[in-house]
């Protein structure tokens, strides 16, 4: 059986010695999504033509947060654990049951109480659920290029309707005031298109650290589940530090994998041989 520690994870990004977040725009900044409000609504979706859809990514990329990174040097290491350093248990209790040793907000080692977490086997139900706790470093976004589910006898699950029956929260970058005509939503996720670094095949969405960032997945009726390819973010090596990092996936409530889902090449890597495998596994991650 293969197990995971389990520890309670989030994410914040380093603070200079100056007190202000590394890589954070000078003036008015983007407000986190409150976990006590409802879903965030997606625009409605209007049909673009591709010129319109380039323009739409062109003005993202001069206008993204994410662009002042390069410039600032402190941006190193933008992931943390995000657990206060009072969290830690001073009760002799705590000195004598098994231990994981974590990185708080301001980089001191931690022990916390450790719970290994089992996947499941071949696990059934009618919704899944992803829910996004970290990038590999960009702390302004966060995107996939693609997910592939298959059930208990190993064929594809191909849905009936994707726009009905998969949904995001925040659903895509288009939620925010500057940008209305993004192509990257989340049915691009299973377009069936995900050995790509087309940005057209990917799904993009505001990352705030410390929050849920959810895709959920309503499945045609009860399915069993026997693995899950999860394809981060490939638009190139750069950009790939926006792909997701720990992730936690459960079925209608049953937590089937919690973990750290690796980061996509940046590119289609080259086979060694006739098989794509080479450059699939550079690019994507099998899970259960």
């Amino acid at each position: 059986v293969r197990t995971r520690p389990q520890a309670p994870i989030a994410v914040n990004i380093t603070k200079r010695e100056d007190g202000k977040h590394a890589g954070a725009r000078q003036g008015a900044r983007r407000k986190p999504f409150s976990s006590s409000s409802p879903a965030q609504q997606p625009k409605p979706r209007i049909n673009r033509t591709l010129t319109e859809k380039y323009k739409s990514m062109a003005y993202f990329d001069r206008t993204n947060q994410s662009r002042r990174l390069d410039d600032d040097d402190s941006m190193t290491d933008v992931h943390f654990v995000n657990v206060d350093d009072k969290a830690e248990s001073s009760s002799l209790d705590g000195h004598f049951k098994l231990k994981e040793v974590i990185e708080s907000t301001r980089g001191k080692p931690l022990s916390i109480p450790s719970s290994l977490f089992s996947i499941p086997t071949l696990p059934a139900g009618d919704i899944l659920s992803f829910n996004i706790l970290s990038t590999w470093g960009d702390p302004y976004y966060v995107g996939l290029m693609g997910i592939d589910l298959f059930d208990g006898t190993g064929h594809p699950i191909v849905l009936d309707d994707v726009e009905r029956q998969l949904v995001a929260d925040p659903p895509d970058i288009n939620i925010l005031p500057e940008y209305s005509d993004d192509p990257r939503t989340v049915d691009n996720l299973m377009d069936g298109v995900n050995h790509t670094c087309d940005d057209l095949h990917a799904w993009l969405a505001p990352f705030t650290p410390g929050r849920n960032h959810t895709v959920s997945v309503k499945l045609n009726g009860r399915t069993t589940i026997s693995m899950i390819r999860v394809w981060n973010y490939n638009k190139s090596r750069i950009h790939s530090y926006r792909g997701v990092r720990y992730l936690e996936i459960s079925l209608d409530d049953q937590m089937i994998f919690k973990g750290e889902v690796k980061r996509a090449a940046g590119e289609i890597m080259p086979s060694r041989d006739a098989s794509v495998a080479d450059g699939v596994d550079a690019c994507s991650e099998c899970i259960l």
